[in-house]
C-alpha cells in the first residue's frame, strides 16, 4: 500500500467526525473510543491516525497539520511522540530548499494506520454484537440493549 492510497475520511467540517448523529436512537448504545499507549504514553489515536493520513495525502506536515485546524508545532510534537514510541519511525522528513522540504510516511507508519483502523473496526463490530441484559440472563430494562443497525432504505413499496 503506498502514501497515495492511504485514505482521510471526509467529515462535516472537514476535521474530526461529530460524536453526536444526526439521527440519534432511542435508548442505551455502546459507544467507545480506540487508542493505544505503550508505557503510559498516548502512542495512536484517532487524532495522531488522521495526522498520519493527512501526512501521507499531502506530502507536509505543514499542509497536513492546517488541514486539521492545528498548530505545526503541535503537529510536530505528535510526530516526535509517535516516532519515539514506535518500533521505527513513522514518518520521514526532509528539510526544504529552494522547493521546499516534503514527508512521507515509512512502511512501519502505513501500517501502523493499518494496524488502528482494524483494531478501531474490532471494536466497532464488539459494539454492535455486545450481549444485552436479556442475553446475559437479566431482564430487560432498556439499559445496555444491543444496537441495531439502521434498516436501509429500499425503492420497494411493499418491503
Amino acid at each position: 500500500m503506498g502514501a497515495k492510497e492511504a485514505s482521510v475520511k471526509k467529515t462535516r467540517a472537514g476535521n474530526k467526525p461529530s460524536r453526536f448523529g444526526r439521527h440519534p436512537q432511542a435508548g442505551y448504545h455502546i459507544q467507545a473510543s480506540v487508542w493505544i499507549e505503550k508505557d503510559g504514553e498516548l502512542y495512536l489515536g484517532g487524532g495522531r491516525v488522521m495526522l498520519l493520513e493527512y501526512i501521507a495525502k499531502l506530502g507536509s506536515i505543514a499542509a497536513a497539520a492546517r488541514s486539521m485546524h492545528l498548530t505545526y508545532n503541535n503537529a510536530w510534537l505528535w510526530i516526535n511522540a509517535m516516532n519515539k514510541l514506535a518500533p521505527s519511525p513513522l514518518v520521514e522528513r526532509m528539510a526544504g530548499g529552494a522547493g521546499g522540504g516534503y514527508a512521507k510516511l515509512t512502511e512501519e507508519g502505513l501500517r501502523a494506520i493499518a494496524q488502528f483502523h482494524e483494531l478501531r473496526a474490532r471494536l466497532e463490530e464488539f459494539a454492535v454484537t455486545a450481549p444485552s441484559r436479556e442475553d446475559l440472563g437479566g431482564e430487560e430494562s432498556g439499559h445496555f440493549s444491543r444496537q441495531s443497525k439502521r434498516p436501509q432504505a429500499t425503492n420497494n413499496p411493499l418491503s
